[in-house]
């Protein structure tokens, strides 16, 4: 692992993908929500997931410090990964679904903490 990058930004955007499989042309705006309320599954999460246990199991994970969002954003992944390294949350998207802002602002608040990589 590069000795250079410690500190990482983890921003999930958990609508991606939802209106994938209903035909919606993407999950931005209505688009997303309506795979919401046709009950369309979340993949993003999972997907995060799956990325952050194969960073767990690279030599130096511990000494990795993730920034994240809270939620489905980024922190419920990380716990679920059982992580390893440092992780602090940065941002609190405050409500479901999240938006664009939401992506925007968490990553303001990690380049703001010195983030080597988003």
């Amino acid at each position: 692992m590069n000795a250079r990058i410690r500190r990482l930004c983890l921003v999930v955007n958990p609508l991606a993908g939802i209106g994938g499989r209903l035909g919606l042309k993407g999950s931005d705006g209505v688009a997303g929500l309506e795979a919401l309320r046709r009950g369309a599954p979340l993949v993003a999460p999972g997907r995060a997931l799956r990325f952050l246990r194969s960073l767990s199991r690279l030599p130096g994970a511990s000494g990795l410090q993730l920034l994240t969002a809270d939620g489905l954003m980024g922190l419920e992944e990380v716990r679920e990964a059982g992580f390893p390294g440092d992780v602090e949350t940065v941002y609190n998207p405050g409500g479901w679904p999240t938006s664009a802002y939401d992506t925007v602002e968490t990553v303001r608040e990690c380049l703001r903490h010195g983030v080597d990589v988003v």
